[in-house]
């Protein structure tokens, strides 16, 4: 199992990183996330086996971030949200429906 981390809204996934190696990400992604929760953006952190981190990197790459949300919380194990933004529990539940985004 290996632990990725990124950014969910409204359109899907923004990004899917390792944590290893990315750390110091983190504080970027949720500075990121805080300034999108309009629509509905949560930081998030989950463990996926390798057949899962295929499948959502092959959406990605398809420009499919809807559907590499979907793979993603199909296959995650151990999902974690990072709180202090709001309800993002209800957030993750509400991802991905572009109609959300008060901007679209």
């Amino acid at each position: 199992m290996k632990e990725m981390v990124g950014i969910a809204d409204a359109h899907g996934l923004e990004s899917f990183l390792p944590v290893e190696g990315n750390e110091e990400t983190m504080f970027m992604l949720s500075i990121r996330a805080s300034a999108n929760r309009h629509r509905h953006a949560v930081v998030y952190k989950v463990k996926v086996d390798k057949e899962a981190e295929k499948a959502v990197n092959e959406q990605i790459k398809k420009n499919d971030f809807i559907k590499a949300l979907k793979v993603l919380k199909e296959n995650a194990v151990d999902v974690e949200l990072m709180r202090g933004q709001g309800n993002v529990e209800k957030s993750w539940g509400m991802i991905p429906n572009p109609k959300l985004d008060p901007w679209s």
